[in-house]
């Protein structure tokens, strides 16, 4: 289960991106099932989390988990790997 604060960014960046209010998405909600994420708002979803988090995702990746728990997991673990790759210097482009 993800950090509630990563949670409730990937709530509101799902909700401005499907105009609709933040308090119809839930952690729970299925992406595709409960929100009707198409092919379209995913991508959009994916380039909005990458900017807000300055992570890079795979849009393979994303497309293949279904709430948004699983979306706000991938994102930590993102930061997560972005951050060891900093820490042992292969991550060249921060430095």
């Amino acid at each position: 289960m993800a950090d509630p604060r990563t949670t409730e960014t990937v709530i509101r960046l799902i909700a401005i991106e499907l105009d609709i209010p933040p308090a119809e998405v839930r952690k729970a909600s299925s992406l595709r099932r409960d929100l009707k994420v198409d092919s379209v708002a995913a991508a959009n979803l994916l380039f909005a989390l990458e900017e807000e988090y300055a992570v890079d995702l795979d849009l393979e990746r994303v497309d293949k988990l279904d709430t948004v728990d699983d979306i706000a997991t991938l994102v930590e673990r993102s930061i997560g790997s972005k951050a060891d790759r900093v820490n042992d210097g292969s991550d060249e482009r921060e430095q």
